[in-house]
C-alpha cells in the first residue's frame, strides 16, 4: 500500500528525507513546464530515471551510472514508471526544503510523489549532490555511489516506505541496502561511519 496522502491534479506530495509531508503547490521542483504525459501511454516494464543536472554536478559517466542503476533498483523493487531525479547543491536544496517542508537548512533527498499507483512510480525527486560529497568524502565511497543511495531512498518513499519513527527508520534503510547489494553495489547506508 502507498503513502495514504491523496493526490490531486493541482497538488504533489513531498517528503523528505526526515519522513516529514507537506503538499507542495504545482510549482514544479524540476523546473519543467506543466505539461503531462500521455495517459493512454502503455505502461512500461522497466521503470524509466532520467538524471537532470544543469549545473554540471556529476560527470556525464557519474550521471548515466546513477541512472542506470536507480532503474535497476525500481526493477528488482517490481516498480515501473517513471522518476526525475534533478541533482542540486546546498543553496537550492535549502530553499526547496524550506518552501516545501518548513524546515530550515539543507537535506539529502526530497521525494515528491505525483501519484505513484501499486508497481507504479511517477515522482520527482531533489537529490543534494553537496550532502551527498560530504558524505562519500567522509565515508571513503564514490559520490554517484552516495547519491545513488539518496535516489533509492526517494524511490521507496513513492512504494509506501516511510522512516518517521525508529522502526521505520531502520527498516527503510536496511530496504535500501538489501536493493544495493542485490543490484550488485553493495550496502551504502550500514558503512561504518554514517550518522544516522
Amino acid at each position: 500500500m502507498l503513502q495514504t496522502t491523496n493526490h490531486s491534479s493541482d497538488t504533489s506530495h513531498a517528503t523528505d528525507d526526515s519522513g516529514a509531508r507537506t503538499s507542495a503547490e504545482a510549482d514544479d521542483p524540476l523546473g519543467r513546464s506543466s505539461s503531462s504525459a500521455d495517459d493512454d501511454e502503455p505502461a512500461r516494464e522497466r521503470g524509466l530515471v532520467c538524471v537532470l543536472d544543469p549545473q554540471g554536478l556529476l560527470s556525464p559517466p557519474q550521471r548515466g551510472w546513477v541512472s542506470d542503476r536507480a532503474a535497476d533498483a525500481m526493477e528488482t523493487l517490481g516498480l515501473g514508471g517513471e522518476v526525475r531525479v534533478r541533482l542540486v547543491g546546498d543553496a537550492e536544496m535549502a530553499d526547496a526544503h524550506v518552501r516545501h517542508m518548513n524546515v530550515q537548512g539543507t537535506t539529502d533527498v526530497i521525494t515528491f510523489d505525483l501519484g505513484s499507483d501499486e508497481g507504479e512510480v511517477d515522482a520527482d525527486l531533489l537529490v543534494c549532490v553537496d550532502e551527498a560529497r560530504r558524505n562519500a568524502e567522509r565515508l571513503g565511497i564514490a559520490l554517484e555511489r552516495e547519491t545513488l543511495l539518496y535516489t533509492v531512498h526517494g524511490i521507496l518513499h513513492c512504494a509506501g516506505y516511510d522512516d518517521t519513527d525508529e522502526a521505520s527508520h531502520a527498516a527503510m534503510h536496511a530496504r535500501e541496502d538489501e536493493v544495493l547489494e542485490a543490484i550488485g553495489v553493495g550496502a551504502t547506508f550500514a558503512l561504518e561511519g554514517r550518522s544516522t
